[in-house]
């Protein structure tokens, strides 16, 4: 099976560049895997797409949306991990967008993407408008 543009560029972000040239910590990349993890496991369980057909095309502002309202929600996360969360897909967002040029408009639309105290969420689910 061919491997998706997602699966190279979360290889290369992780292996290469968080650990290559940004030269951060073992327990900051694990950290930054674990969310990629959960990334997979609700594009294969929220939104019924197999880890192995999970491209960059399927992650725009909606998945993300929905990404953290799930993990507000069903996971029941506090303002400061969900924007942890965020803060690692930004960076990842601001990779791509370095990489793969023809993606910069959706990686800006993500990278637009707030929530916590100094930002209004954009969906009503957020604990924080709770």
């Amino acid at each position: 099976m061919k491997p998706t543009d997602l699966s190279l560029h979360v290889t290369n972000f992780l292996t290469r560049y968080l650990a290559g040239q940004r030269n951060l910590s073992p327990n900051t990349i694990k950290a930054y895997r674990d969310v990629f993890t959960l990334v997979l496991r609700f594009g294969r369980d929220g939104r019924g797409i197999a880890v192995e057909r999970l491209s960059l095309a399927y992650i725009d502002v909606a998945f993300v949306e929905a990404f953290l309202d799930h993990l507000a929600q069903e996971r029941k996360c506090s303002i400061r991990t969900l924007n942890q969360r965020l803060a690692v897909l930004h960076a990842f967002f601001r990779y791509v967008q370095s990489e793969v040029p023809e993606r910069m408009l959706q990686c800006q639309k993500i990278m637009r993407c707030r929530c916590g105290a100094t930002s209004r969420c954009r969906w009503p689910t957020c604990p924080r408008t709770s």
